[in-house]
């Protein structure tokens, strides 16, 4: 009876792992094809190539894995990208040819230290990240004296993507569960950049 008990436990286990393979799988493919739509809504605007990068962001990344390379330094290198178009939207098209190199080098160089300090490295680039778009939407406020509903919005996602980062670098066993939990609120997110764009001021929340 104890090895039929034992057998039980170990087919159930078998079953919630496979699961949980197939539930990480839809919520992957999922996430790349809501995550290419945003940029249809957003074009002309001020963070089109913001939404353009996070769009590329995960084929890429997927197709890196599949190849198996590690995504950690491609990562660095997008959150880098998506820092220099938050400061200086024109300034990706033109000076692309020039920042090839310092990403290659950036590339090795987070390749080549621990993941811990690479998760790290990749959240200080989240914090900045999140930096730029708090002073847009202060100004942005300041000016219509109401808070943009897509700046909101925004900020949540840099704030999910930023603790799940933190996490993942802090607590492994926590952190991957997380990880998933974030990315499946990540997925509703970027369906709402589907409808709410940054020009969008009537979605606003007035300031007294």
């Amino acid at each position: 009876m104890g090895n039929i008990h034992w057998k039980t436990v170990l087919v159930v286990l078998l079953i919630v792992k496979n699961l949980e393979m197939k539930l990480k799988t839809l919520i992957l493919y999922a996430s790349i094809f809501v995550w290419l739509l945003p940029p249809l809504k957003q074009f002309r605007g001020r963070f089109f190539y913001y939404f353009i990068i996070l769009a590329i962001g995960d084929p890429i990344a997927y197709t890196l894995l599949k190849l198996h390379y590690h995504t950690l330094p491609f990562y660095s290198i997008m959150e880098l990208l998506l820092i220099s178009v938050l400061w200086q939207p024109k300034w990706l098209p033109k000076k692309i040819p020039y920042f090839i190199l310092p990403m290659i080098a950036l590339y090795y160089a987070v390749d080549k230290i621990h993941y811990s300090f690479g998760y790290s490295f990749i959240a200080l680039e989240h914090m900045a990240i999140l930096f730029f778009i708090f002073r847009l939407a202060a100004n942005d406020a300041i000016d219509l004296k109401k808070i943009k509903m897509f700046y909101i919005l925004i900020i949540f996602y840099e704030l999910s993507i930023l603790l799940k980062y933190i996490f993942v670098a802090t607590m492994i066993d926590m952190g991957m569960t997380y990880f998933y939990l974030t990315s499946a609120f990540e997925l509703l997110l970027g369906l709402s950049f589907v409808f709410v764009a940054e020009d969008d001021a009537e979605l606003a929340i007035a300031l007294k």
